[in-house]
Order: C-alpha cells, then sequence, then structure tokens
C-alpha cells in the first residue's frame, strides 16, 4: 500500500524518472490481483502507472535509444503479466463535458505501446506477429485503434510480404485516410510491381497532405 501509495505522489508530480525506477524496484507478477469492492488490485494499479510512465516515453516524435530502452523495461514485465492473464480487457467509459467516451483497456493500451516499441525498434517480423495476433483476437474490434493495428502492420510486412501489406494498408485507408497511408500504399505497389498505381497513390498522398503535416 504505501509502495503504490508513493508510486502515486511521484505521478501526480510528473516525476517519471523516479516512478519508473520505483516500479521495476518489485517484481509485478507477485503483486496482489484481490480487488476490494470498486478498488483496483496492487497489481493493476501498478499496471495502469507503468502503462503511464511508456507513454510518457512515446510522446517524442524521435525516441532516443535511452527512452525505447526505458520503455522496454516495464513493457517485458508488462508481457509478463499478460501471459499470466493478469492484464484486463476491461473497457471502461468517462463522462467529461456531458459526453461520454470510451478509454482502451489495460491490454489494448499494452497492445498498443508494445507494438509502437517495436515499430520502432525495427523488428519488424515481431511486429507482424503481434498485429496479427490482435487481428485474430478481434481485440480492437469496432474500436477507433484497429486502424493502427492494421497501418503497422501494413508497414512491418511492406518489404517481406507486400500483398499481405497492401490488404492491411486498404484496410488502414477504410478506416480513415491520410496521406501517410497513401504514401505507403505507393511503396508497396511499387514493391508489387505496379508502377502506375503506385504514381497516383503518391499523387494522391500530395493532394492530402496539408500545411500542417509539412
Amino acid at each position: 500500500t504505501s509502495f503504490l501509495m508513493v508510486a502515486r505522489i511521484l505521478k501526480t508530480k510528473e516525476n517519471h524518472k523516479k516512478l519508473q525506477a520505483l516500479l521495476e524496484s518489485v517484481d509485478a507478477t507477485q503483486l496482489s490481483r484481490v480487488t476490494s469492492g470498486s478498488y483496483p488490485s496492487s497489481q493493476s494499479q501498478w499496471v495502469g502507472l507503468a502503462l503511464d510512465v511508456v507513454k510518457h516515453n512515446f510522446r517524442q516524435e524521435n525516441l532516443s535509444p535511452q527512452r525505447l530502452a526505458h520503455a522496454e523495461k516495464l513493457l517485458l514485465e508488462l508481457q509478463r503479466i499478460d501471459k499470466s492473464g493478469g492484464l484486463s480487457n476491461e473497457i471502461q467509459s468517462v463522462t467529461t463535458g456531458g459526453q461520454t467516451r470510451k478509454l482502451p483497456s489495460q491490454k489494448q493500451r499494452f497492445v498498443l505501446q508494445y507494438t509502437r516499441f517495436l515499430l520502432e525498434s525495427e523488428r519488424f517480423d515481431e511486429l507482424a506477429k503481434e498485429c496479427r495476433k490482435a487481428l485474430d483476437q478481434g481485440l480492437f474490434y469496432r474500436t477507433p485503434n484497429l486502424k493502427w493495428i492494421l497501418y503497422r502492420l501494413a508497414l512491418a510486412l511492406k518489404d517481406s510480404n507486400p500483398k499481405e501489406a497492401l490488404k492491411a494498408c486498404d484496410d488502414f485507408v477504410a478506416l480513415e485516410e491520410q496521406h501517410f497511408a497513401h504514401l505507403l500504399r505507393a511503396e508497396i505497389l511499387l514493391a508489387c510491381g505496379d508502377g502506375p498505381g503506385a504514381l497516383r497513390e503518391a499523387v494522391q498522398s500530395l493532394q492530402k497532405i496539408r500545411e500542417t503535416d509539412l
């Protein structure tokens, strides 16, 4: 209890460096999973704090090797918890300003962060495996974040399996058209030997780009 109290204080003060060191000082798989009424278990609280720290490490566009290394430590511990069934897949709703929105579950947040880590680390074989698994399990079925799993799968496969990458990219575009997705589609079509199609996609990408994206 005192451990988690200190951790929450560090989070409130946004001292992510000390918070990460504190989280790493325990074996999270050994923390209690017992809940008390609506109060989450000790392990669930650790998971929430760890996901917040990883999110902080990923906040910058260009991740340094040091930030990736910090993120990996917590992600590996979260992976251990996930394998033992410790990550909740419960989606919660919050109401702010009279509007209700759904928050990703712990499991969804972990998969999004872990696939981001694999992408930034250029571990494309592992990335494709994790994305396929998430899709096979229907983990993001009818959720807004499904598009990012599809996009990352396309990125992971664009060189090794361009046909499957093209399907994933098409599915992403069907959910949300973005200039960078059309540019990726152009690369994949070029890998498939479709030069004219690649040129059309590149032109479409330029047509959709905004000044803020330049």
